[in-house]
């Protein structure tokens, strides 16, 4: 999960190269993968702070074309791995669902 996270943060804090874009694309293949395959929903805990933060980063330096690239970088990954695991990315609507219905959690 911080794998996710910092490959998504340092994607927006360093000028994206094709080199460097491929390299952390590269890693958030890998990462996405294994989120996908293991506990799915956690894919969007691990990309909210990151969005976050190159959202942030893009309006104060007023850089939107930046955060398209920023999304390219981390949006394509994701579409590859979600491609792979597509039966459990399906599935993700369905999950979200059950924890609004069903309350998961052990009663304190």
């Amino acid at each position: 999960m911080s794998l996710l996270t910092w490959a998504g943060c340092a994607a927006a804090r360093v000028p994206l190269t094709w080199r460097r874009g491929l390299g952390l694309g590269g890693l958030l293949l890998v990462g996405y993968a294994l989120v996908l395959g293991s506990y799915h929903f956690i894919v969007v805990v691990c990309l909210v702070p990151a969005t976050t933060y190159a959202t942030l980063i893009a309006l104060r330096r007023r850089e939107f074309r930046r955060l398209g690239h920023w999304a390219l970088v981390t949006g394509t990954p994701l579409a590859i791995a979600s491609i792979l695991y597509w039966d459990r990315v399906r599935g993700l609507g369905e999950r979200f669902l059950l924890f609004r219905r069903i309350d998961f959690g052990w009663p304190i």
